[in-house]
């Protein structure tokens, strides 16, 4: 585990493990035998041998100089007003992603995903996501290029080779946006389990809606999720709650500096 956590991948070396992850994800589409959570599970195996080895080669955990208060402290008490930011994040994504219209074979999938395979999808995308990609991407790949680059450079790079890992734009839109989410916190905390949570929770919110209310429900706009007459109260408070939060986080999240290679 030392040697994952101590890789440091630069940017070239980053989008090499994405390219490892995309080999998987396609050479494992094909055993479609196995249980959903193996099978996804599988297709980070390429990725994590190559991080591996970069971390037995070199050091990759280079110390951070930490501003006020403990980082991962700081995230565990300000968790709940990133919990309400994303949540208020997915109305806008919703709301900006609207126009884009999905095709019948991607409809076709997701239903079958959240009908006849819910539990194992359930059990994908809430446990063996959260852990893998946070993982991979956050604690590896992000971490990597803050040694490198500004913050806001690392984050966006670390959010779009995130949201490639998607394989399909309906998904890396809003991926991208919470990667950023996710990375700007984890810059400011380094803390992995509360991206861990962030990510459980967003992914949860849709096996939820699915659970309860169908898979077309899920799949629908949020017009048609929450009614005609809530809908621009809903879409104006998410962005009022997003503002507010974003603000209350970069004010009462530790800073930190990070020594650069």
């Amino acid at each position: 585990m030392k040697n994952l956590l101590n890789a440091g991948p630069s940017l070239w070396e980053s989008c090499l493990i994405l390219l490892l992850l995309v080999i998987g994800q396609l050479a494992v589409s094909f055993l479609g035998m196995l249980p959903m959570p193996l099978i996804y599970s599988l297709a980070y195996v390429f990725p994590l041998i190559y991080i591996f080895r970069l971390g037995a080669v070199r050091d990759g955990g280079a110390p951070s100089v930490v501003m006020g208060t403990s980082g991962r402290a700081g995230a565990w008490l300000m968790l709940p007003v990133a919990v309400l930011v994303e949540l208020s994040l997915v109305v806008l994504l919703g709301v900006a992603t609207s126009w884009m219209q999905t095709p019948q074979w991607y409809d076709d999938m997701l239903r079958n995903m959240y009908g006849a395979e819910l539990i194992g999808s359930a059990v994908t995308v809430c446990v063996a996501a959260p852990l893998l990609e946070e993982l991979l991407f956050r604690r590896v790949i992000l971490s990597g290029l803050l040694r490198r680059m500004r913050v806001w450079k690392a984050v966006a790079w670390s959010s779009l080779l995130f949201a490639v890992a998607h394989l399909n734009p309906w998904q890396a839109v809003p991926a991208f946006a919470m990667g950023c989410l996710f990375g700007w916190i984890y810059a400011r905390t380094e803390s992995y389990w509360t991206t861990v949570v962030l990510h459980f929770v967003n992914n949860a919110l849709t096996i939820a809606v699915v659970a309860f209310m169908g898979p077309d429900a899920a799949m629908g706009s949020l017009e048609q999720l929450v009614g005609a007459r809530a809908y621009w109260p809903v879409v104006a408070l998410s962005a009022v709650v997003t503002v507010a939060g974003i603000w209350a986080l970069n004010k009462y999240l530790p800073r930190k500096q990070y020594n650069q290679v």
